[in-house]
């Protein structure tokens, strides 16, 4: 959403905290933190209304995952101890979205 030389990247690296982008379809804020902000953190600021967050890069966190990786190594190093509902690459393929679906509700709604 933020485009490299648009105004709002210029303000942001020009040392801006707090960055507001907005148009007809999307809002966002960018905002520098003093730390990474949790999963936890994020999901009840901004998703308290939502029943289910799919979220990437939070490798750390104790969440339930699905993992996309080609190999049982890769799938390996992203367990971290985490319950596993479905692994993208091995077992589903990336046009499997219905089972992968049918995996979270289930956990979801028991």
């Amino acid at each position: 959403m933020d485009i490299e030389g648009k105004d709002t990247w210029k303000y942001a690296n020009a040392g801006a905290d707090t960055v507001a982008i907005s148009s007809s379809v999307k809002f966002a804020v960018i905002k520098r933190v003093e730390r990474e902000i949790t999963i936890d953190e994020i999901c009840a600021r901004y998703f308290e209304d939502i029943d289910i967050v799919l979220a990437d890069g939070f490798t750390l966190s104790d969440k339930p995952r699905i993992i996309v990786a080609d190999s049982s190594e890769d799938i390996e190093s992203f367990k971290r101890g985490c319950e596993v509902l479905a692994v993208v690459g091995n077992g589903f393929g990336l046009d499997e979205v219905e089972g992968i679906v049918g995996k979270i509700r289930l956990k979801v709604m028991g």
